[in-house]
């Protein structure tokens, strides 16, 4: 169920489920997220620099809270969504439409996950020339972002949205956050260290990022592709929600 989880009117207002009593007037807000094609339908072999190609069954975030908030920090309303929305699906997913405080709104708090909730589940296949892999990883909430809204904008009665661009293809990168470089799959294939078709996150661990062949600060491909997981997040026509905690 989705809820309320507070107004932030500089005068004390009471939030009641459903509904915000706003001390400027109210609008509504809409907040939608999209995996894009990749979720969807995939990458295909001239998306990766070493031809493999991957699918995804599930890209799961579990959107715990997401508040507006304006340039002192107050807060203009938010919702809490206890359950995931699945990106793997075609188009855009609602996660939650509900009245908020009018204003201009110029940041999110984000949460995804909480401590006995996983945050993301990736659950895909990835082929590339030499073999193929199956992956079923979760990533332990919560993880946490104050980002950038792009700017949020609600009149008394008025409305606007938000749109969350989720980029599952970012765990197969191959450095840290470098979108000019193209994705590759034969260094997490390679982490399948009992050949038995199934690539887990243990299993990355064992393998240092320059044995992968990463431009990765990260200590081992594990670490690396979750630092990837907290980047895969930005606002249409915003800047990408860095997330940060977890394990």
């Amino acid at each position: 169920m989705t809820r309320v989880v507070g107004t932030g009117c500089r005068a004390a207002c009471l939030a009641v489920v459903w509904s915000v009593v706003g001390c400027r007037g109210v609008g509504t807000w809409e907040v939608r997220a999209t995996g894009g094609d990749v979720a969807a339908s995939g990458l295909t072999t001239d998306g990766f620099a070493d031809r493999c190609a991957a699918v995804f069954s599930s890209v799961e975030l579990v959107f715990e809270s997401i508040e507006l908030r304006d340039d002192e920090g107050l807060s203009g309303g938010g919702i809490a969504v206890s359950s995931p929305v699945d990106l793997s699906r075609e188009g855009p997913q609602t996660v939650g439409v509900l009245e908020v405080d009018g204003g201009e709104w110029d940041r999110f708090a984000l949460e995804l996950g909480a401590p006995s909730v996983p945050a993301v589940q990736l659950v895909g296949v990835l082929t590339c020339s030499t073999g193929t892999v199956g992956f079923d990883w979760t990533f332990d909430g919560p993880l946490r972002s104050s980002c950038d809204s792009g700017g949020v904008s609600i009149d008394n009665k008025g409305r606007d949205e938000t749109l969350f661009v989720v980029s599952p293809e970012s765990i197969f990168s191959v450095s840290d956050g470098d979108a000019g470089m193209m994705p590759a799959g034969l260094h997490l294939l390679e982490a399948d260290d009992n050949v038995d078709g199934v690539l887990t996150l243990p299993e990355l661990g064992q393998v240092s990022a320059e044995e992968a062949g990463l431009d990765s600060d990260s200590v081992d491909l594990r670490s690396h592709v979750t630092g990837q997981v907290q980047r895969m997040v930005s606002v249409e026509g915003g800047t990408t929600c860095l997330l940060e905690g977890g394990e």
